[in-house]
């Protein structure tokens, strides 16, 4: 219960308090780690059946903005989506952007640590 409080006070406070930009990055960081059960490495595709009127669904953005938002993810060369597949070029900067915490990730993964290290998350 606890743990499903966490993450919904987390879901929260990114729509109501971050930048576009923040938003996606956490909801796409979000969406990748809970696909993968770890975090990404560099250059990994992850099956993501969204389209941009759901994404913007997702974080309170119009399309329109989504689509702007995409186009600096690729200028940065964090990630690009090709067709419904998303590929993390720099896990650890889209990491940073997003703002997740150790602990969320910890909650939303099965590993924690850097990106690269496959320690298993214990659960007591």
């Amino acid at each position: 219960m606890e743990r499903d409080s966490h993450l919904a006070f987390e879901a929260l406070n990114s729509m109501a308090s971050r930048s576009a930009l923040v938003r996606l990055a956490n909801l796409l960081w979000r969406l990748t780690i809970r696909s993968l059960g770890r975090r990404p490495t560099p250059g990994e595709v992850i099956s993501i059946p969204l389209s941009q009127i759901d994404l913007a669904a997702a974080t309170g953005l119009t399309p329109v903005h989504v689509s702007r938002v995409m186009r600096q993810f690729r200028e940065r060369n964090l990630l690009t989506f090709v067709g419904h597949s998303l590929v993390v070029r720099d896990p650890r900067a889209l990491e940073a952007l997003s703002g997740a915490s150790e602990t969320l990730v910890a909650l939303w993964s099965r590993s924690v640590g850097p990106v690269g290290d496959r320690r298993e998350l214990k659960v007591y």
